[in-house]
């Protein structure tokens, strides 16, 4: 399934916004990981998940690398938009 950039990056926000029991709402893509409080056990499962479920391969060194959503989402997108 090919998704557009706006769509991969939506879909992120709600696979972190589950994992940190937060609404869609309060993740905001400018942010900072590290205000979230993302742990490095938030940080593998949320890795995994997204390796997974959207058959992507991921680093998960991009996370501190690319240190917004926004960032993490356009280098995903531009590595791997296409989704299996």
């Amino acid at each position: 399934m090919n998704v557009d950039k706006k769509g991969f990056q939506e879909d992120l926000t709600f696979r972190m916004a589950r994992r940190l029991h937060l609404p869609m709402e309060a993740i905001r893509p400018d942010v900072p990981f590290d205000q979230f409080g993302l742990d490095s056990l938030t940080v593998v499962s949320l890795v995994a998940e997204i390796e997974e479920e959207l058959g992507l391969e991921i680093d998960p060194s991009w996370l501190y690398e690319f240190r917004t959503l926004e960032s993490l989402s356009e280098r995903l997108f531009a590595t791997g938009g296409a989704v299996a």
